[in-house]
């Protein structure tokens, strides 16, 4: 009996919260939720997909997410750095510093620090430090940055890579 009374309580509280916020017209938590997602992506330009990991992302880097966001186009699917300068003295270091940039970008879209071996090669292109015959031979000198590099494979970096690309990203970032 007293469990009877118990589950009617319950039952009945219920029943009086939902008809007072009908009245009142407090938004249901999961439309609450709706209009702050809504909110957020007003704000910002960055991929829902994509939000939590990037400002997680600039938390660890100390750097504001607007300045972070800042680095990135991200009306083009899939979204691409705005324009920047390399940072080296040589084409080789260039060339290095474009595949860290490039991984960092790829750790923002699929967790994964890796950089796209052709994409590398367009944007070493794009600044003017891709060497034909010494492309291969420049990553390579990375020393401990990559894990390994062939020729169109993906270009996968070390725990002392990503934290070059991260220190890269960051300078990046402060400067805009």
């Amino acid at each position: 009996e007293t469990y009877k009374q118990k589950c009617f309580e319950i039952l009945l509280q219920g029943y009086v919260s939902h008809q007072i916020r009908s009245m009142v017209g407090v938004k249901e938590p999961t439309e609450m939720k709706k209009q702050a997602v809504e909110d957020v992506l007003q704000e910002t330009q960055i991929p829902l997909e994509i939000l939590q990991r990037f400002k997680t992302f600039a938390k660890r880097l100390e750097v504001g997410t607007d300045k972070l966001e800042r680095l990135f186009d991200f009306t083009t699917d899939p979204f691409v750095y705005q324009p920047f300068t390399p940072p080296g003295k040589s084409d080789a270091e260039k060339v290095r510093s474009i595949a860290l940039i490039l991984a960092a970008k790829t750790y923002l879209t699929t967790g994964n620090w890796n950089a796209d071996w052709k994409e590398v090669k367009s944007l070493t292109v794009d600044h003017s430090c891709y060497s034909p015959n010494n492309h291969l031979i420049n990553l390579q000198k990375g020393g401990t940055i990559f894990k390994a590099v062939e020729t169109g494979q993906a270009i996968v970096l070390t725990p002392d890579g990503i934290k070059q690309a991260q220190a890269i990203i960051k300078s990046l970032a402060e400067a805009e």
